[in-house]
């Protein structure tokens, strides 16, 4: 019994320190106040706004003396100073895009050939597919303009047609009408469809 006492009383000992420790500690969602953290004001303060910029020659590595239009900056190992644009000496310059994706063009490139393209079929979808179907000519217009020149004018054509059809009609009405002149505004010999007819009905002509 004598040993339960004591275990007790140590027990009680160590919840009274636990407790003693806990009292007046914030709870584990509690917040604070900028002024209740020490130094946390001017620290801030000395930083700038996200929305801040910075001037070209306010960077430690870009040197902007004497800078003029037309210029550009390239690296000379230790910082970018101005320099002209090397003239006809492309392959010279380093560290240069080798794509469209490199120049930031590559969106812009496919979008404005898209809708060149549009839906223009796969057949059809390349200036030399376009090529070939115009024969490859570079006069195409031309061309069909001078062929369409050879060609029968459709109204004189169909006037000219109309009026042999009448013509054929007032030959074919006269009583007098041969045969020969039938034949030639019909096409047809006046005999043909006599015999037809007979054939038809059974009626084949008898060997004399």
């Amino acid at each position: 019994m004598a040993r339960l006492i004591l275990t007790v009383d140590l027990i009680d000992g160590l919840l009274a320190s636990i407790i003693s420790d806990l009292t007046g500690k914030a709870p584990a969602a509690h917040g604070h106040a900028i002024g209740d953290i020490t130094g946390l004001q001017s620290a801030l303060d000395a930083k700038a706004a996200g929305s801040h910029t910075h001037a070209i020659s306010a960077l430690s590595d870009v040197l902007t003396t004497g800078i003029a239009i037309g210029q550009i900056l390239m690296w000379n190992g230790t910082a970018f100073q101005p320099s002209a644009v090397p003239a006809g000496d492309w392959p010279t310059i380093t560290n240069k895009p080798t794509d469209l994706a490199g120049f930031g063009l590559s969106a812009e490139v496919t979008a404005l050939l898209d809708n060149l393209i549009a839906a223009a079929p796969g057949s059809l979808d390349t200036l030399n597919e376009l090529a070939a179907a115009l024969g490859d000519d570079p006069n195409f217009a031309a061309t069909m303009t001078a062929a369409l020149a050879g060609k029968a004018d459709a109204t004189a054509t169909t006037a000219a047609l109309a009026l042999k059809a009448a013509a054929a009609i007032q030959i074919i009405a006269e009583p007098a009408c041969s045969a020969a002149e039938r034949l030639r505004a019909t096409g047809r010999s006046p005999w043909i469809l006599p015999i037809r007819q007979r054939l038809r009905r059974g009626q084949m002509p008898q060997k004399q």
